[in-house]
């Protein structure tokens, strides 16, 4: 089995990332990557706002469901605490996520929603 000197290993390694950082700053100059990039956020994009706008058609049709599936009195007492709580589940989760904000624009754009969903959970817990 054929030794490469240590010498030999390191010009390669050289090479290989000398290589490397030419090909970024080719594709960096000449936009290609960078295109590329913008490219892949726009699709990501899209192809959330398709599933954002789907997103009630479920959430309706689920709840159209349990309803049509209430034959009583206790059957809608049940769906009604049930949605409560979700609700209340949903609003508790909601404040986790702003705590976790860190840019300053992203905290003010919450804090409408903030003060909404508190006056939701007054309202629920009444």
């Amino acid at each position: 089995m054929r030794r490469f000197e240590v010498g030999a290993v390191v010009a390669f390694g050289i090479t290989t990332a000398m290589g490397f950082v030419g090909g970024y700053i080719f594709h960096a100059v000449y936009g290609e990557a960078r295109s590329a990039a913008v490219d892949a956020v726009y699709a990501a994009q899209e192809a959330q706002r398709v599933l954002q706008a789907y997103e009630p058609i479920n959430t309706n049709l689920s709840m159209y469901r349990e309803l049509d599936a209430a034959t009583s009195l206790v059957d809608l007492a049940t769906l009604r605490r049930k949605h409560k709580d979700a609700t209340l589940r949903s609003i508790e989760y909601f404040e986790r996520s702003v705590e976790k904000l860190q840019l300053p624009g992203d905290r003010r754009l919450a804090q409408p929603f903030l003060e909404e969903a508190e006056r939701v959970r007054a309202e629920l817990q009444n």
